[in-house]
């Protein structure tokens, strides 16, 4: 089952907040020139980096070469390239197996006659970014930002947060899953570091079947892999003992036969999401559609679709707005991933640490954008800024005066309460003063210091999730 299908969704507010996140999307992207038609007929045969294609026929035609992160690669890309396929006017699409390297074609047939594709491998983020500098691809799928270094790698790159050069598509959750007939229902956040650690070995220990905790993990150097050890491990090492995986597929395989295993993916399919609490929050995983919207959620990552620029193939910027319409919208729903443009959102629980907090949001409705700060930093970098213009526009499309606002700012916890105030404090002026900028009437800010905290302090991930600011409407 899809992850979103097991989850509760309660999203309040504008009826057609799809529509409108999809069509603000359209105009953001849409409004940008394209670089001009130039690319030629491909015959198929061998690519640069000396792989074969799959198409053979004379007249076929190898629209885009996609590849990289294989939960893109496995949802919705191929729903996105149906569409886009269709609306460039081909018939008879179909989705196949591809010839090695690929492993997925979606092609249909134009009226003249010729036959077009898009092929896509399922692969990682960093294979994705390789071949985006080498030239082999059109567009590299990413489960993360791209780095300084990777960015200087690729030829005419442009600048990593425009949106002709990359586009962020959706959140998708990785929870902790063990295998169905496992009798463990929960275990806390740092039960999850010591069994990573090799320091819990027995599920016994856990109130489970006595046996041998047999413990999975993707590949170091993989983006899941960082994002677990920097959101769950920080400076803790991960134990020899633990097995490496490639894939989810592998992973998901591999917990299926193990009743003693337990592991981490995105979309669970049958598995069970074991429960992980932290720090007094009951049932932090598997999170609620709140949580994942709102970013609140300590293990997950943003989705990203990457292009060259100046590679002579406008296809790629065709292929971006296709991926943000309604169609390719509901695609990111129906995958079970969630959508970035903002909504409203209303927390099914709340955590108990705050009385405080619970009186200033009561039958209040959250923006699921939040805007975030680096550990130590107070910079409004490019993301941030693009964060905040998300956030002014969907304010004033919404009308809502200053009077139902209130923007509510954490700190991480430094162990001084008055130096969390006066974090929180500059934090929430900084989105205040921003949002004026952007012609907002902001509201109320109220600092709450390190109160609620949804990350470990112990972890540059988890002191970033607890540096926010959040944005309410007020009955």
């Amino acid at each position: 089952m899809p992850m979103a299908s097991a989850r509760k969704t309660e999203k309040l507010g504008d009826p057609r907040c799809l529509l409108g996140a999809a069509l603000f999307l359209t105009l953001f992207v849409g409004g940008m020139a394209s670089s001009p038609a130039a690319w030629a007929a491909d015959t198929g045969g061998t690519t640069t980096n000396g792989s074969v294609s799959p198409v053979s026929q004379p007249n076929d035609r190898v629209l885009l070469r996609i590849a990289g992160d294989e939960i893109l690669a496995s949802t919705i890309v191929v729903p996105i390239a149906r569409n886009y396929l269709e609306r460039r006017g081909a018939q008879s699409v179909r989705v196949t197996a591809a010839g090695a390297p690929w492993t997925t074609e979606i092609s249909g047939r134009l009226l003249n006659g010729d036959r077009v594709a898009v092929l896509v491998r399922s692969s990682s983020t960093e294979d994705g970014f390789r071949q985006l500098a080498d030239g082999t691809l059109d567009i590299a799928l990413a489960g993360r930002k791209i780095s300084p270094e990777e960015l200087r790698d690729i030829p005419s790159r442009g600048d990593a947060v425009d949106p002709t050069t990359s586009l962020a598509m959706a959140r998708t959750a990785v929870v902790v899953a063990v295998h169905p007939m496992n009798r463990v229902q929960a275990i806390t956040l740092q039960q999850l570091r010591d069994i990573y650690a090799g320091k819990l070995t027995d599920w016994g220990e856990l109130g489970g079947t006595p046996g041998e905790i047999h413990v999975f993990s993707r590949q170091v150097g993989s983006t899941v892999r960082d994002l677990f050890d920097a959101a769950v491990m920080g400076t803790v090492p991960v134990a020899k003992s633990v097995r490496e995986l490639p894939t989810f597929a592998a992973m998901r395989e591999m917990l299926f036969a193990d009743r003693n295993g337990i592991g981490y993916l995105a979309i669970p399919e049958g598995l069970r999401e074991l429960r992980i609490d932290l720090r007094g929050r009951a049932d932090v995983s598997p999170p609620d559609n709140y949580e994942v919207a709102s970013g609140d959620y300590p293990v997950s990552q943003i989705l990203h679709f990457y292009r060259r620029l100046g590679s002579g193939n406008s296809e790629a910027l065709d292929f971006f707005r296709e991926a943000v319409t309604v169609s390719s919208q509901v695609a990111v729903l129906s995958a079970g991933l969630s959508e970035l443009a903002p909504q409203l959102v209303f927390p099914e629980r709340f955590a108990s640490s705050s009385g405080a907090y619970q009186v200033l949001t009561r039958n209040g409705l959250r923006v699921s954008t939040t805007i975030r700060f680096a550990d130590g930093s107070t910079e409004v970098d490019a993301a941030t800024g693009r964060a905040l213009d998300a956030l002014s526009l969907y304010l004033r499309r919404l009308q809502v005066s200053g009077d139902k606002l209130i923007h509510i700012a954490f700190s991480q916890d430094t162990g001084d309460p008055k130096e969390n105030i006066a974090i929180s404090q500059r934090l929430g002026q900084i989105v205040v003063d921003e949002l004026r900028k952007r012609r907002v009437v902001p509201g109320d800010m109220v600092p709450l210091g390190a109160e609620v905290p949804l990350g470990s302090d112990e972890t540059p991930v988890g002191r970033e999730l607890n540096r926010r600011v959040e944005t309410w409407i007020k009955p």
